[in-house]
């Protein structure tokens, strides 16, 4: 992601975007723990956001860097990164509004918590996202959703209340564990979480593939057992 830092600060620096702002997974790792994510997605300022090819001079300029179209993305390092002009009111308030973070000591401006809970929310209409606003900084964070653990579920079918008790001791521990863990992950450094979602995109293709192996490959282990 360093490298995705500097090619954007080299864009507004030279005058090909006039603003950006990273929102999207890889700005939701800032502020919690790391995820799988495919790409990262970059909300940029364009001169004429309106015209069909208000994206070619952003093209242009990363293949006189070497970055290379891959679909709908530019490859750039560890990363397809997707450009995308703000679309709405909101996204135009959240990458004004952005913060800049900091990635191996690149500036990297990105779009704030607040922001990124209202744009999942999906509104576009100003006076509902101004209104949900505060209410977003202030809101706790959710419980984790509980998981059937089958200790605890064959404790509770038998319907023995001092059991019941025990069970309930127990999902709360577990709880405590993995709400400290999540903690623990989240307060790590934005870029080594950024490393972290990189190494298990890999690790999940590679389980993929292992457990998918191509339709030729089957076809001759059937054919020659």
């Amino acid at each position: 992601m360093k490298a995705v830092a500097i090619l954007l600060n080299d864009m507004v620096r030279t005058g090909v975007i006039s603003n950006y702002a990273v929102f999207g997974a890889v700005a939701q790792m800032r502020y919690t723990e790391a995820v799988v994510t495919q790409d990262a997605d970059i909300l940029v300022a364009v001169p004429h956001p309106e015209a069909l090819d208000a994206l070619t001079p952003i093209y242009t300029f990363c293949r006189e860097r070497g970055y290379r179209p891959e679909g709908e993305a530019i490859r750039v390092g560890d990363w397809p990164v997707q450009l995308i002009p703000a679309f709405s009111q909101l996204t135009e308030a959240a990458m004004r509004d952005a913060e800049t973070g900091d990635i191996d000591g690149i500036p990297l401006r990105v779009v704030r918590a607040d922001y990124l809970a209202v744009i999942a929310l999906g509104s576009d209409e100003p006076r509902t996202w101004h209104a949900s606003l505060p209410s977003v900084r202030q809101a706790p964070r959710p419980m984790p959703r509980l998981r059937t653990w089958p200790r605890g579920m064959a404790l509770l079918t038998r319907g023995r209340h001092s059991r019941s008790v025990s069970v309930n001791v127990d999902i709360v521990a577990r709880l405590a564990k993995q709400a400290a863990w999540q903690r623990s992950r989240a307060a790590d450094p934005w870029a080594e979480k950024l490393r972290t979602s990189v190494a298990m995109r890999a690790a999940l293709k590679f389980m993929k593939r292992t457990r998918n192996p191509p339709a030729a490959t089957t076809l001759r282990k059937f054919r020659n057992p």
